[in-house]
């Protein structure tokens, strides 16, 4: 891929959010394949992250029934299942 990549410097920008709202595999792929130089990000979704820290979090499906996952004490954000008590 480097042949086709013209002499710049790629700056790749986001919120932590963007990871859980469906792009995460698009960055790992940009990032996997060097099309990026620089990632500038921020704690746009610190609530998130903070979530994320209290206990466990299990990587689950955009298209999980909400309803289901409601009745198991646990809440999606993405593609992340989060359970109620973090």
């Amino acid at each position: 891929m480097d042949e086709i990549r013209p002499e710049i410097t790629v700056f790749l920008g986001f919120t932590s959010n963007m990871l859980s709202s469906g792009v995460r595999e698009t960055i790992k792929f940009l990032v996997k394949h060097k099309l990026v130089d620089v990632i500038v990000t921020t704690t746009g979704g610190i609530e998130e992250d903070c979530i994320k820290c209290f206990n466990h979090f299990y990587r689950g499906d955009f298209d999980s029934d909400d309803k289901d996952l409601r009745r198991s004490s646990t809440n999606r954000i993405g593609n992340i299942v989060v359970p109620n008590k973090n």
